[in-house]
C-alpha cells in the first residue's frame, strides 16, 4: 500500500480546516483502495516528522480496514436508483452502471414494445454494452432509427437485439440529440423507445464512474485522458459456510411446543392458517434455517427467517440478522423475507417482492451466512413499473465458502 503526505498550509486551512491552538496535528483520511492520505496539520511551523508516530498508527490501523471481511465495510450501502423523466439508472458498490429505458408514465404496457439498456463498467477502459428487449420474438435484422432516420442495423435473436461497437458509435450520439428511438424490422416499427432523460441519465452515470471532463466520458466529456479515470474497485470478498453434506430437514413439520415458541418470536401467530407450514432446511452442521410463513398477496409471500439450533423436539429459535435487510424490512424490527428461496447447493438465501403482478418492477436480494449474520452478495431492483423487466444491480458482492479451520471459529 502507498501513501502520501500532505503538509496542509494556512490558505487550505482557511478553506474548511479547523484552526487549533497547540501544536502538530496529524490527521489520517482514508482514500481509495490503493491509497491512502496521509494529512499533517501544522500550525506551528513544525517538521513533518513530528507526524511519524502517527503514521505508523494510522497506516496501520488503514490497512487493517483494507484488508477486512465485508463485514466490517459497514460504509458502504447499496446504491440508490435515480430516474430521468423516460429513463432510469443504478450503479452498484464497484461502480458498474445500468440505464434503462421506461415506457409510458401511466404504467400501461403496449401490445408491441422495446426496452434500451446501456451498461458500463467502471475504470478508465470500462466496456459499454447496449441491449434492447422486444416484446415480441423476431428474427433477421432490424434497423435502429431516431426520429426516423436510420442509422445502423443490428441483428435479432429472438427478443435480444446486442447493439455492436460501432453502432453504438453512429447511434448513441444521434440519440443524445434526439426524441425517441424506432425499432424496424420487415418495414415494420416493432418497438419504440423514448429518448427524453437519456442525456441526464448518462451524465449521472458519467458522474458515478468519475468519468465527467475526460474523454471516456459518454455526455460530459472533456480533455482529461482515460487513465484519469479513477479505478474499477474489487467487489467485498463474503466469507460463508457450507455443510460440508447436505442434510435434509430434520422434521418436516416443528412440533407443537417448537411452532408456539417459532410464532411468540417471529410475530406471525394471526398469519397462521390450516396450510401454513413452516421450511426448515439446514445452514451449517448445527444450525438450521426455518422460514415462517408470514401473510400473503395475490404474488408476494411473507416469510420470517428464524435460526434453530438442539435436536428436533427441543429447538431453540432466535431472529436471522442481516448486514443490510430484505424485502420489505423494516429497521429495528424483525426481517422478512418475500417469496423466500433457499438454493442448498450454493447455500444461497433469495427474497423476491414484485411490485405488480407482471414482474417489471420490485426488488431482490440474495445472502449467504458465516454462522452469526446474513450477508448480502447481490441487490437488484427497478423501481419504476414501466416495463423494464431486467432489473438494475444496486450490490454485488463474492461469496467464498470457509475453509474448515474458519468453520469451527464461526460456530
Amino acid at each position: 500500500m502507498a501513501f502520501r503526505l500532505h503538509n496542509i498550509t494556512k490558505p487550505l486551512l482557511q478553506k474548511g480546516a479547523r484552526q487549533h491552538s497547540g501544536a502538530m496535528r496529524c490527521v489520517v483520511k482514508g482514500g481509495t483502495k490503493s491509497m491512502a492520505h496521509i494529512i499533517a496539520i501544522n500550525h506551528q511551523g513544525q517538521r513533518l516528522k513530528a507526524c511519524i508516530g502517527a503514521l505508523l498508527i494510522g497506516t496501520t490501523a488503514l490497512f487493517t480496514a483494507s484488508t477486512a471481511p465485508a463485514s466490517a465495510q459497514s460504509a458502504q450501502r447499496p446504491g440508490p436508483l435515480e430516474t430521468y423523466k423516460d429513463w432510469v439508472i443504478g450503479c452498484d458498490n464497484i461502480a458498474d452502471c445500468t440505464a434503462a429505458s421506461l415506457l409510458a408514465p401511466d404504467g400501461s404496457i403496449a401490445e408491441t414494445f422495446a426496452t434500451l439498456y446501456i451498461r458500463r463498467d467502471a475504470g478508465p477502459y470500462g466496456a459499454i454494452r447496449m441491449e434492447i428487449r422486444l416484446s415480441d420474438n423476431h428474427a433477421g435484422k432490424a434497423d435502429l432509427l431516431v426520429d426516423g432516420v436510420k442509422y445502423t442495423a443490428s441483428d435479432i435473436s429472438d427478443t435480444l437485439i446486442t447493439i455492436s461497437d460501432d453502432g453504438r458509435a453512429s447511434l448513441l450520439p444521434a440519440m443524445l440529440r434526439g426524441k425517441a428511438m424506432q425499432v424496424q424490422a420487415d418495414g415494420k416499427i416493432i418497438g419504440s423507445i423514448s429518448l427524453n432523460g437519456l442525456s441526464a441519465a448518462l451524465r449521472y452515470m458519467d458522474a458515478q464512474q468519475g468519468r465527467a471532463g475526460t474523454v471516456t466520458a459518454l455526455v460530459a466529456t472533456g480533455k482529461l485522458v482515460a487513465t484519469s479515470v479513477k479505478a474499477a474497485p474489487l467487489p467485498p470478498v463474503v466469507q460463508h459456510l457450507l455443510p460440508e453434506k447436505q442434510k435434509k430437514a430434520t422434521s418436516a413439520r416443528l412440533w407443537q411446543g417448537e411452532r408456539g415458541q417459532a410464532l411468540a418470536i417471529s410475530g406471525c401467530a394471526a398469519e397462521q392458517t390450516p396450510e401454513s407450514e413452516a421450511e426448515i432446511t439446514w445452514l451449517s452442521d448445527k444450525e438450521e434455517l426455518v422460514l415462517i410463513p408470514c401473510g400473503h398477496g395475490a404474488y408476494n409471500f411473507s416469510y420470517v427467517p428464524l435460526i434453530a439450533t438442539g435436536a428436533a423436539g427441543r429447538r431453540n429459535f432466535k431472529p436471522a440478522r442481516f448486514d443490510y435487510l430484505p424485502g420489505w424490512s423494516e429497521a429495528g424490527k424483525i426481517s422478512s423475507l418475500v417469496n423466500a428461496v433457499w438454493d442448498a447447493q450454493g447455500a444461497i438465501l433469495s427474497s423476491y417482492s414484485k411490485g405488480r403482478g407482471i414482474g417489471d418492477c420490485g426488488s431482490t436480494e440474495s445472502y449467504v451466512w458465516d454462522g452469526a449474520v446474513f450477508h448480502m452478495i447481490e441487490k437488484r431492483e427497478m423501481k419504476e413499473c414501466r416495463g423494464a423487466w431486467d432489473w438494475i444491480r444496486l450490490w454485488t458482492a463474492q461469496a467464498k465458502p470457509m475453509e474448515k479451520s474458519s468453520k469451527k471459529s464461526a460456530k
